[in-house]
């Protein structure tokens, strides 16, 4: 009988990122929800927005779920969420947003960024 080759477990730079994920689609679909109770359901014109936050929300969540199956593309879907998180906080952040919020996510992207792109993360992935 052959044997079966495990798969490698899962290194911390991938944990790390993962975790962070979680918590940032959290922030999100929590921070909807919380404008939905203070809106006390009169969203008008912002139920697109809040439509397209929640999905944003639950793409990282999912994104954050698969990261943890080994899966190649998941690796650079998550690379490219977070440069797009990079982009909208960096934007909001010199348009006078927010400051606490705004560098809040700002630094959880980048430590998601520079943990997937660390040889072991990389490596983990590619095997």
């Amino acid at each position: 009988m052959p044997e079966q080759e495990f798969p490698a477990q899962m290194p911390s730079p991938v944990k790390t990122s993962r975790a962070i994920l979680f918590v940032q689609g959290g922030l999100i679909i929590l921070g909807i929800l919380i404008t939905l109770a203070l809106l006390s359901g009169n969203v008008g014109s912002l139920s697109a927005l809040l439509l397209i936050s929640l999905a944003w929300g639950f793409l990282i969540v999912g994104t954050a779920i698969v990261l943890g199956r080994r899966q190649k593309w998941v690796r650079i879907v998550a690379l490219v969420v977070e440069g797009l998180i990079v982009l909208n906080y960096s934007l909001a952040l010199f348009n006078g947003g927010n400051f606490v919020p705004n560098v809040l996510h700002l630094t959880l992207a980048l430590v998601v960024i520079y943990q997937l792109t660390r040889p072991e993360a990389r490596a983990w992935f590619a095997g």
